[in-house]
């Protein structure tokens, strides 16, 4: 968890993206909810293939929506 969490801080400061802005479309991007234990936690229990794949279906989603 403390990998995932040292990656999202990182997205942070390049971005200067912060709090909820940042962490809700992770979280509901990766787990498919709003609410839930801590994000960097959740993904590690979730494993990278399922968290890959959700990702993958969010853009996908995204793109086909014409939202970038």
């Amino acid at each position: 968890a403390k990998k995932i969490m040292d990656a999202i801080m990182a997205t942070r400061r390049e971005t200067g993206i912060k709090g909820r802005k940042l962490f809700m479309p992770i979280r509901i991007a990766t787990t498919r909810s709003m609410v839930g234990p801590g994000i960097g936690e959740a993904m590690e229990l979730m494993g990278k293939d399922t968290v890959m794949k959700h990702l993958d279906l969010t853009l996908k989603q995204l793109s086909e929506a014409g939202i970038e």
